[in-house]
């Protein structure tokens, strides 16, 4: 049975993002457990955390500079992946503005890793050992 088969069997009702609950111990919150509600992140949406992870300059003496900042994108991935950390009473409760300030107090940066692994991983960007070791020669 072909490509086109297969979807035409498929029920287009059923299309849905992957979903992951994840229990991740707290160090900040007592090493207590607590489960994360997770999902894929859309093409357009990862898409713009990915351009925005990477700054671009121009020198004015010819020749250019490119810097990734990670740590903003690992943040916004989490803040649409895990739509309830946008809860505003939860925001408050913990007396932050925003919901990246509410994600840096409550988790610490290995937290914050598993957690964009885990989005990364739904949204269909998962890297074998091998993979990351050839990337890794290839830099």
């Amino acid at each position: 049975m072909n490509l086109v088969d297969k979807l035409l069997k498929f029920d287009p009702s059923k299309v849905a993002n992957p979903e992951r609950k994840v229990t991740l111990k707290l160090p900040k919150l007592g090493n207590k457990p607590f489960e994360f509600n997770c999902k894929a992140l859309d093409a357009d949406v990862y898409a713009e955390i990915q351009e925005e992870q990477v700054e671009y300059k121009i020198k004015k003496k010819g020749g250019a500079e490119m810097k990734f900042s990670t740590h903003q994108g690992k943040l916004k991935k989490i803040l649409f992946g895990c739509a309830e950390l946008k809860n505003k009473e939860l925001i408050a409760h913990f007396g932050v503005k925003t919901p990246f300030e509410l994600i840096e107090k409550i988790l610490v940066p290995g937290n914050i890793d598993d957690l964009s692994d885990v989005i990364d991983d739904l949204s269909g960007y998962e890297l074998d050992d091998d993979e990351i070791e050839e990337e890794i020669e290839n830099l």
